[in-house]
């Protein structure tokens, strides 16, 4: 058999990568498959197995329908095997899992339970086994959508919620007409942009430092603010090839009073040990001290008066040399010249220490544990925190939430989930005193790794409480 070589990724690779995708994405891509899938269904093909690992974008960003292995042409012969379940699971209508026959309206129910996956990075429904997953599917309603992602508009969820009808005559009655109702509702969207598949880069913009002046670029996120011109430092153009003067010339005096504020700065904190003497104390030994190293005047001179001419005069390590060595030149017996003790007494020095002597070396970071590199079935306990500002009078069934890992999480001696990671899940099912959650992925240093039937469950007050809990880990977790 000579098949097409396709070159690209399928939906399930993106929707790992990206834990969930934009709206934008998912519309002309799920336009083309409802094309591909009115022209099988056209033929009297169907394909009974439609789900994110079987369509395929390629590098040209079309779209292909994949995997027609367990395809069934319309009044054919049936199985061999009665009540045979063929197809995924999860993806599954439920009028096949009550043993009718497969029709274009179990295409359309697999459709559904597709662009849900992408639009929120979870199915409609899982379960701690097949039997309760099927059970779910026949008898209960999903989640809304835009209670796991804000982002999905609302048109868009009806849409995918009527694909996902339980009777199959409240469903679209054929691929066609889905496709009508997405290209009527989203008339703009209908080819596949590319910055949608790329990585977000952090969007930069010019921030208010002082009132009524623009002068610092920070990064969008930092700020709420949209995107605009800034200018670049480097080569005093900016990002439009349009010239700020304004805008350049403020940001220059700004580094140039910061750099003199942390000098001036630093030669206060060198010599507010010794400061100058006043009126009432310069008879004390420490200010004759002071007063009697004509040197030294000089050097406040300096320091005060960064425009006197003198080669490298303003730099501070000139000045601290300087000081040293006229220190050093008044010898005893001299008039003005002192014991060194009381201003040794004077400076905050720990007994048993040298001036010399270098503080011991700090002990160097441990390596941070590699991120698992294939699944993984955990069985461990974890300490979590909850995220998400939820009291138990809000928390509702299928809510989304997510917690932060407090300590590392190890099986048998090696960290599998390190200190920090967060894990994303969902409220399964309130009850009076505890409550049941679902675990679907842990993102740690950059990487989401799933997690498959991971549950577990807990005191409503503990999860919910500003603090920590203990809880189990169970499932299996893939890189």
């Amino acid at each position: 058999m000579v098949m097409e070589y396709v070159e690209g990724e399928n939906l399930d690779q993106l929707i790992r990568k990206k834990n969930r995708l934009p709206y934008q994405l998912v519309v002309p891509v799920m336009l083309k498959v409802l094309d591909g899938l009115s022209h099988a269904h056209g033929k009297g093909i169907l394909h009974r197995d439609i789900k994110p690992a079987n369509i395929m974008l390629t590098k040209d960003n079309d779209v292909k329908l994949m995997d027609f292995g367990i395809a069934k042409v319309s009044d054919a012969a049936k199985l061999t095997q009665a009540s045979r379940v063929i197809g995924t699971i999860e993806f599954l209508a439920p009028e096949l899992i009550e043993g009718k026959d497969p029709s274009e309206a179990s295409d359309i129910y697999t459709v559904g339970v597709t662009m849900y996956e992408m639009l929120t990075g979870k199915l409609p429904f899982t379960g701690k086994s097949d039997y309760m997953l099927m059970q779910d599917i026949v008898k209960e309603k999903p989640v809304n959508l835009q209670k796991l992602n804000a982002a999905v508009p609302k048109p868009l969820s009806e849409l995918v919620l009527k694909a996902l009808e339980k009777k199959q005559e409240k469903r679209f009655p054929n691929a066609k007409s889905f496709l009508q109702a997405l290209k009527a509702t989203y008339p703009e969207l209908h080819e596949i942009d590319s910055k949608y598949l790329e990585p977000e880069a952090p969007a930069t913009t010019v921030a208010p430092i002082m009132e009524k002046q623009k002068v610092m670029p920070l990064a969008a996120s930092q700020i709420g603010q949209p995107a605009t011109t800034v200018v670049d430092m480097g080569t005093n153009k900016s990002s439009d090839k349009k010239i700020d003067i304004a805008a350049l010339l403020q940001n220059k005096f700004f580094y140039i009073a910061l750099v003199g504020i942390l000098v001036v700065f630093s030669i206060y904190k060198i010599f507010s040990s010794s400061g100058p003497a006043t009126d009432e104390n310069k008879d004390s030994p420490v200010a004759v001290h002071n007063n009697s190293n004509v040197a030294g005047s000089d050097e406040e001179k300096i320091a005060t008066n960064p425009e006197q001419p003198a080669a490298n005069e303003d730099s501070i390590n000139f000045i601290i040399n300087k000081k040293k060595q006229e220190e050093n030149k008044v010898q005893p017996g001299q008039s003005g010249a002192i014991d060194k003790k009381p201003a040794e007494n004077t400076n905050s020095k720990k007994p048993g220490k040298t001036e010399n002597e270098e503080p011991p070396p700090k002990p160097a970071p441990k390596p941070e544990p590699p991120l698992i590199s294939e699944p993984v079935k955990l069985r461990a306990s974890a300490i979590l925190s909850l995220r998400e500002n939820i009291t138990p009078e809000t928390a509702v069934d299928g809510q989304a939430v997510s917690f932060k890992v407090v300590e590392p999480v190890e099986m048998r001696g090696d960290i599998i989930i390190p200190a920090g990671a967060v894990i994303h899940g969902s409220i399964k099912k309130i009850g009076k005193i505890r409550m049941d959650l679902t675990f679907n992925s842990v993102t740690a240093r950059g990487r989401s790794m799933r997690l498959e039937r991971s549950e577990s469950s807990g005191n409503i007050r503990n999860v919910l409480s500003k603090g920590s809990f203990k809880t189990g880990l169970r499932g299996t977790m893939y890189p």
